[in-house]
């Protein structure tokens, strides 16, 4: 299990950072959840503390064949409710501001390293807002995020009215289209 530690030399393919993004048409924002405290835990209970392990995760993977319907029930079973773990509880990272949004997409890695993933909200109004993702987001589990910055948006602008959604296709860049007759108003990579 060493080799998932931080600096092990499997610590890349576990996640010890990550972000979720929402979006409210109510009330006109998305908002950044940061996943950290949750994925810190999850990397503690399997990977990086043998007795926690054994104490608490090993006895609720064992069962034969199929769990029990109560395999995970009670407060005092893992993985604990956020009443009894609130130190994995996700928190709010920050909220932007976006009219009406349709749709949300985190952002893949497709470059490199130096090109930082971005998130993108779609709004009612055909707006699309390219935002990055910051404090929430880091290039390895074993590096600190990008930046100390709450999620902000880097550019914003128009693309067509009424956009229902966005997609990642071959892993390039989503641009909604305009809605035209026979056409789809779904948003495609360009």
């Amino acid at each position: 299990m060493a080799q998932f530690d931080h600096g092990g030399g499997l610590s890349h393919v576990v996640a010890a950072h990550g972000y979720v993004i929402g979006a409210s048409r109510w009330e006109d924002e998305v908002v950044f959840v940061d996943l950290e405290p949750l994925l810190g835990s999850f990397r503690r209970a399997y990977l990086e503390d043998v007795d926690y392990c054994n104490e608490n995760v090993g006895p609720v993977h064992v069962w034969s064949p199929n769990p029990a319907p109560d395999q995970f029930a009670g407060d005092e079973r893992w993985p604990f409710s956020f009443a009894v773990a609130p130190e994995s509880m996700p928190v709010v990272a920050g909220s932007i501001a976006v009219p009406h949004p349709r749709d949300v997409l985190a952002g893949m890695q497709w470059r490199d390293e130096s090109d930082v993933p971005k998130a993108y909200a779609l709004a009612d109004d055909g707006r699309l807002f390219v935002i990055a993702p910051n404090r929430v987001f880091s290039q390895h589990p074993d590096a600190p995020p990008t930046s100390t910055e709450d999620p902000s948006v880097l550019l914003e602008f128009p693309t067509c009215e009424h956009p229902t959604t966005m997609q990642f296709l071959r892993g390039a860049p989503t641009l909604p289209v305009g809605t035209f007759p026979g056409r789809s108003r779904a948003s495609r990579w360009m």
